[in-house]
């Protein structure tokens, strides 16, 4: 125990944290390409045409603008499913992150491994910055060690390093994290000119990522709990630089056309105030007990409204749980722990504004793991003197939080990157097992039950990636998650689909403020959607689609997913019905996995 214990206060221990944190994520350097990874290839190395928005220097993070128009053009070309708001838009500002993934293209622009390495020097800059915050701290140096330690584990950071395109959440940290550390030496007395570099590094986190915004959240709270020796006015004082910087930087945000709208997973705080508020309500506890536990974050996804609300109740339960076990342990005393836990409360509200995943976890675990430093600390020193049933309960419930953290986070760390790894050929099998388009470019594809609708924003990419042809289109019928499925052909030209789940993607529609209606029309190239009945959420459960030229001319090709692959479709006869049931999701994965593209 004093063996580790003095190992822990040694000037080596964060260096050896950095590179154990490093090695854990290590099997990332055989991940592929995935998601918004394509577009910025293409961007970037297919040199596809395109006039990046005001302040960007690529449009890398410009996923939809442009206005009714070109969405309505995206729809067309099928890259939007036709459920899509006609106002979705999603652009983002982050420079700074762009220039790091134009660097990649610069010097590897054909080696994934590569990048991924890139990404993990950042990971590794991370931890060896926070590692010096905790020890700016707390002189403890026991403490600022575990906290580090258990940053560097998580097994909660693993996405944020193992996709290219989260690699803004690993630049914005460090910035983050910087600023902290800048901003905690000023108010030490170690000189203004520290003050001037926190101001810096946090436009520099601003212009990485908006998860940067995570600094003032941390600010507030180190004036709160670490300052209250203050007068208020100094400590508000203080904070004014920072907010003014971040108020500075919403309205240049603003004006310059970014931020989302439309989106039931990217919300917008300053247009949709409301429809945040409910979305802080749902997915704060939920990232929560992700830190907590290591549960994902991602898990109420899946659900419905109904569900989202009672995971949220069960979440805060067990967070108020966790609460109560820190008071029993008089741990909420210690000005450090009220700076933790105030900063991971503030530093998860911005964040709400996105559908709940564990890679935006990666501030707020900055607190979450110097909160977690402190209770293990108590359990190592005076957890043994606690006698009588609740105080027992007290330590168990302690120890079970430990455990998570310092036993299966590593593991997940670990499995996390090779399920990842194992998995990705299912998204390249999607659009591959399509064929190649050179001799028929004018054809249009309709995919009737893509398994993952989503992923045909970037279908056209990963077939180009992969040196295949597009077609005019490849236009998807059904936009839900493992449908029971009838199509009727009712005449030469008109498909009706109707499905035991609704057809809905969140990322292309937010339908608590947008629902359809029966008898909206949408149109998606030569194709009229028309919505005939709805669910209570205001999703379509039965379309129309009619098709400008007769289904059986040469113009359309049909094609049914099979598990491993899409499969030519024959259509009904006129007045028929054919019936495709729900996929199992689990066995198309395995086989997908098994028959890599």
């Amino acid at each position: 125990m004093l063996t580790l214990q003095r190992w822990l206060q040694g000037r080596w221990s964060v260096p050896l944290i950095a590179l154990l944190g490093v090695a854990l994520n290590m099997p990332d350097l055989g991940t592929r390409l995935m998601g918004d990874d394509f577009l910025q290839w293409s961007l970037l190395k297919a040199n596809s045409p395109v006039s990046p928005p005001r302040g960007s220097l690529f449009g890398l993070f410009d996923l939809v603008s442009g206005g009714a128009d070109y969405v309505q053009s995206m729809k067309d070309s099928g890259r939007l499913l036709w459920t899509a708001a006609d106002t979705l838009h999603m652009s983002f500002w982050r420079p700074v992150s762009e220039f790091s993934h134009w660097l990649d293209y610069q010097l590897w622009p054909d080696s994934p491994a590569l990048m991924h390495a890139h990404s993990l020097l950042w990971y590794a800059a991370l931890v060896l910055m926070l590692g010096n915050f905790y020890r700016l701290l707390d002189h403890n140096r026991t403490r600022s060690s575990v906290a580090v330690g258990l940053y560097a584990i998580s097994g909660l950071h693993f996405y944020a390093i193992a996709w290219l395109a989260a690699r803004n959440q690993l630049i914005s940290t460090c910035f983050t994290v910087a600023a902290l550390s800048c901003h905690h030496l000023w108010r030490t007395g170690k000189g203004r000119r520290f003050a001037a570099l926190a101001l810096v590094l946090t436009m520099l986190g601003l212009a990485s990522a908006e998860a940067a915004v995570a600094t003032l959240a941390y600010l507030a709270a180190y004036e709160w709990a670490l300052r209250a020796d203050r007068p208020w006015r100094n400590r508000a004082l203080a904070l004014l630089p920072y907010v003014l910087i971040v108020v500075a930087w919403r309205l240049f945000y603003n004006h310059a056309g970014y931020g989302a709208m439309g989106s039931g997973s990217y919300i917008d705080p300053g247009s949709s105030p409301g429809r945040f508020g409910l979305a802080v309500i749902l997915r704060l506890p939920a990232l929560l007990l992700a830190e907590l536990t290591g549960a994902s974050a991602a898990i109420p996804q899946f659900f419905s409204l109904s569900g989202k609300v009672a995971y949220a109740m069960g979440a805060t339960a067990a967070t108020l749980l966790v609460a109560w076990v820190l008071h029993g342990m008089g741990l909420w005393r210690h000005a450090l722990m009220r700076f933790y836990g105030m900063g991971t409360l503030l530093a998860l509200v911005p964040i709400c504004a996105i559908e709940s995943n564990d890679r935006v976890l990666i501030n707020a675990e900055i607190g979450m793991n110097g909160m977690l430093a402190l209770l293990v600390y108590h359990l190592a020193t005076k957890g043994r003197q606690a006698s009588g049933f609740r105080p027992r309960l007290v330590r168990a419930g302690a120890l079970l939080i430990v455990g998570i953290h310092a036993l299966l986070f590593p593991i997940a760390c670990t499995t996390g990157a090779w399920v990842t790894k194992a998995l990705t050929p299912v998204s390249y099998r999607q659009p591959l097992s399509l064929p190649d388009a050179a001799a028929t470019p004018d054809i249009h594809m309709i995919v009737v039950n893509p398994p993952l609708p989503g992923l045909l924003y970037y279908y056209p990419t990963i077939r180009s990636y992969a040196g295949m042809h597009n077609p005019a289109s490849i236009q998807a019928l059904a936009t839900g998650l493992n449908q029971d499925l009838s199509l009727t052909v009712l005449d030469a030209h008109t498909i009706r689909l109707r499905s035991g789940k609704a057809f809905q993607e969140p990322l292309m529609r937010d339908l608590i403020t947008l629902p359809f209606k029966p008898g909206d029309t949408v149109r998606m190239g030569q194709v009229q959607v028309v919505v005939e009945t709805i669910n209570e959420q205001g999703a379509p459960l039965s379309a129309r689609f009619r098709f400008d030229q007769p289904l059986h001319d040469r113009t359309w090709t049909f094609y049914v997913w099979q598990e491993t692959g899409y499969a030519p479709l024959t259509l009904p006869a006129i007045g028929h019905t054919l019936y495709l049931p729900a996929m199992d999701m689990k066995k198309a994965m395995w086989n997908s996995v098994r028959r890599k593209p």
